[in-house]
């Protein structure tokens, strides 16, 4: 493992700022080149990012056809700790961004809906020092606040049962009952009171239970659109009052337009996110929303299904980023905002005897944000750019500049990237043959990575080799799994089995240290050893079966 001491790391960085400040570089310059020293190497301090400093409060970029230029941060799971969301911020600001979306759920504080806070969240006192901290970077947080889909982190819990649409119905609330505006009122002044921006998000998007047998009347006499809006109407209406302008996701109103004109379309805005390329209708025509006089922004992605903790889809982000960003600016989006999902916001959950929730999983968990920098320097870039952004090109000049690569070694780097990691699906590529040559094609694209000895930002690309052994981990437990689902399986092959689990135990114990030595910090701790158990579950219940114990093993 190539890795730099604390002092030599905090003496390369401190070395590399004051050549950027005595030279006078401009920012367009600095983002021309993407430079950003020390990024990601862990400073002294703890710090987990560092990037160049900009002027306080400038908030503009030269050359940025963009008003608002946003980063969405997911903290359903996975939130991070203070000090890194404090250095993430920095990081962005150096990088042109303007705004942060906090998607809080249960990591807000809430004051009189306290039941709703959960482990791990801020502090008031954190939060009102880090919008100020953004301020003075030139950045304005917003908050994001589901109130129809994707509120588990509401309906979780026996307080607020009454509002769901059937009892194990837990992501959305039911549009009818008007409890709903009673408690989305008082959340939304909660999160107005520390965050002075003048936008505030509402979610609105994936609301998958509009017609639900519950809404059948309502839906043959109005239609779903209708629904939702007047729903959407309340909410919007409230956040306008409240002297805020709403931003919503565009999925649902796109997916039934028919009552858009129900809703305060002239103070709104809302968002297309769009992850696949740039496939911008895909859940219905903007034009005709548009002529209607809707405002639209874009949202690609960098971190979205089919990601999850053992698979990263960087050929299909960097594709979204190289045709999405170009298209909002054809078509006069007037702001843009990067997303980045910790889980997909599906659950499963654990029912107590009497019906009672002990508790939820989120189906699809994703490799912490902190590994994925060199998808939010391409967004960076794809910014500042007239043309569109050619990935291949980006990777290889990143990889020389910020790794101290050589071109070759930029463009083994760019091949690994832009491997297609085969998604296992149950019941359709489980066979052992199967996973075994979707093992093999992965580590041989992979190897050279492992091989490679970056000169500088040692631990940025070390994110890459461990995201690379985890799925290499995660297909050898597969095919392991996939010779004991096999039709040919007997009582006699067990002692086989037995022989092929040890070493992955070994394999998974080295993980796991990798895996904090390098989130530590950023991550809180129990959220770490969570996604570590997370990663040994399918080894652990082979384990069980055929008889090994981690205890034994050293």
């Amino acid at each position: 493992m190539q890795s730099l001491s604390c002092k030599k790391r905090a003496h390369c960085y401190t070395n590399e700022r004051e050549e950027f400040m005595s030279n006078n570089i401009s920012r367009s310059e600095f983002l021309k080149t993407l430079t950003t020293a020390g990024l990601g190497i862990g400073l002294a301090t703890n710090s987990l990012y560092t990037a160049f400093p900009k002027k306080k409060g400038s908030g503009e970029v030269e050359s940025n056809s963009f008003k608002i230029r946003g980063f969405h941060i997911d903290m359903r799971i996975e939130i991070m700790t203070m000090p890194a969301l404090k250095d993430f911020a920095k990081y962005l600001s150096g990088l042109g961004i303007n705004a942060l979306i906090l998607e809080y759920a249960a990591s807000y504080p809430y004051e009189t809906q306290a039941t709703i806070t959960g482990p791990n969240a801020y502090t008031r006192k954190e939060l009102t020092d880090f919008i100020s901290y953004c301020n003075e970077l030139g950045i304005q947080v917003i908050p994001l606040l589901e109130n129809l889909g994707h509120v588990q982190y509401i309906l979780r819990h026996e307080r607020y049962a009454d509002l769901r649409i059937e009892h194990n119905i837990l992501s959305q609330v039911d549009p009818l009952n008007k409890n709903c505006i009673i408690l989305f009122n008082d959340l939304m002044e909660d999160l107005i009171s520390l965050h002075p921006s003048k936008y505030i998000h509402l979610g609105g998007d994936e609301t998958r239970h509009l017609q639900n047998k519950k809404f059948e009347v309502y839906i043959k006499k109005n239609g779903v659109s209708k629904l939702y809006t007047q729903y959407m109407k309340q909410i919007c209406d409230i956040a306008i009052l409240k002297g805020k302008t709403p931003l919503l996701w565009a999925d649902m109103i796109l997916r039934h337009p028919e009552a858009v004109t129900d809703l305060p379309i002239d103070k709104i805005i809302f968002i297309n996110w769009i992850y696949d390329g740039a496939n911008a209708d895909k859940f219905g025509s903007v034009k005709a929303l548009q002529e209607k006089g809707c405002t639209f922004w874009g949202a690609p992605a960098l971190r979205s299904g089919p990601d999850d903790y053992y698979l990263t889809g960087w050929k299909y982000h960097f594709d979204n980023i190289e045709k999405f960003v170009p298209y909002c600016r054809q078509v006069d989006y007037k702001s843009i905002v990067m997303t980045s999902w910790s889980t997909s916001g599906v659950y499963d959950y654990k029912w107590g005897f009497s019906d009672a929730l002990l508790e939820m999983f989120p189906v699809r968990n994703v490799y912490p944000l902190v590994g994925f920098n060199i998808l939010v320097a391409a967004y960076s870039k794809a910014l500042n750019i007239d043309d569109a952004i050619d990935p291949e090109e980006f990777v290889i000049d990143y990889g020389q500049k910020h790794f101290g690569l050589s071109e070759e070694d930029g463009a083994v780097l760019w091949n690994y990237l832009a491997h297609d990691q085969v998604v296992i699906r149950a019941g359709k590529n489980i066979d052992e043959e199967n996973i075994s040559k979707i093992r093999k094609d992965f580590r041989e694209v992979s190897q050279p990575i492992r091989l490679m000895k970056p000169k500088i930002n040692q631990k940025e690309f070390e994110h890459f080799r461990l995201m690379a052994d985890i799925r290499l981990f995660y297909l050898s437990v597969r095919q392991v799994e996939a010779i004991t689902e096999s039709s040919n399986f007997n009582l006699s092959q067990r002692d086989r089995i037995g022989k092929l689990l040890k070493p992955l135990m070994i394999i998974s114990k080295e993980l796991n240290s990798r895996f904090i030595d390098l989130n530590e910090g950023y991550l809180f701790p129990s959220e770490l050893d969570r996604l570590n158990g997370l990663r040994n579950e399918r080894l652990n219940r082979l384990c069980c079966v055929y008889g090994i114990s981690p205890t034994t093993l050293p």
